[in-house]
């Protein structure tokens, strides 16, 4: 994971040299609609998301291509798979004053399916971004409460799939830029989306403990864990299991001399 957080950083300053040359190449910009950052993670070393294909607008599909391109030049034989539900929006409304919204993905390809329409179906917003209509209704929820960015066509209307909704023209934040919360997960996936996150969080930090540290103990470095995680303290078992993982990863190996001694061997 570590590897691929550094990785990416390198990616995303490639990405952007290469689109300066082009707009060079051209005379004018290539993704003149957006700006336009991509995170490349290896997909075995990062939580699963179920795949979800939305319809892409004009402007992002635009970034995608652009990127593909990059892509190819510099990794003919690796295929890209684009995780819609890990991306961030920054979105300008301007309504008699300018505001910055930072959203999720779906709530950002929600908002921005307005552009097109002053009103649009239940149903049709969830066809265009690819859910079923509970994960619609929570994405709408989200952009209803609590910022109001959104409204019913018909306030005291029933949730159907012909139920229409649209822009609400009244919304005022005082605030320049503001974050739309992410929608709240179902609480069937609540707990074993945080078993996850602290999966990640150990892992990352073992890594980090280890490069700086090179060879340490077993409990040494169950101290430092402690010592660096301060929102949760991490469970015997689950350091246990990362630390097999990151072995078998090839990040740290065992002292031949003593298998409760670790030495991180990661370039």
């Amino acid at each position: 994971m570590y590897a691929d957080i550094m990785q990416a950083k390198e990616l995303r300053q490639d990405f952007n040299n290469w689109k300066n040359e082009e707009d060079k190449k051209h005379g004018i910009p290539i993704l003149p609609l957006a700006q336009f950052n991509v995170d490349v993670l290896t997909s075995s070393n990062w939580p699963h998301f179920h795949p979800v294909t939305p319809q892409i607008p004009y402007e992002i599909k635009q970034c995608i291509v652009a990127y593909q391109e990059f892509w190819k030049h510099k990794h003919l034989h690796k295929k890209l798979s684009w995780n819609y539900l890990a991306g961030t929006f920054h979105l300008i409304y301007n309504k008699g004053k300018t505001n910055e919204i930072v959203c999720g993905t779906l709530q950002g390809l929600t908002l921005l399916l307005f552009n097109t329409s002053p009103s649009i179906t239940f149903k049709g917003i969830c066809e265009n971004l690819g859910i079923d209509l509970s994960e619609g209704k929570r994405i709408l929820q989200s952009l209803i409460y609590p910022q109001a960015l959104v409204e019913k066509v018909e306030a005291d209307e029933e949730w159907k799939e012909d139920t229409q909704f649209k822009l609400n023209e009244e919304f005022i934040s005082l605030q320049r830029k503001f974050v739309i919360p992410s929608p709240e997960e179902p609480e069937s996936v609540q707990k074993p989306k945080l078993e996850t996150n602290r999966g990640i969080a150990i892992e990352a930090a073992i890594i980090k403990i280890m490069k700086t540290r090179r060879t340490l103990a077993h409990n040494d470095l169950v101290s430092a864990l402690t010592k660096v995680l301060c929102n949760f303290v991490p469970e015997a078992q689950m350091i246990k299991e990362k630390i097999d993982e990151l072995i078998i990863k090839e990040y740290l190996a065992r002292d031949p001399n003593n298998p409760k001694i670790y030495i991180y061997v990661a370039s």
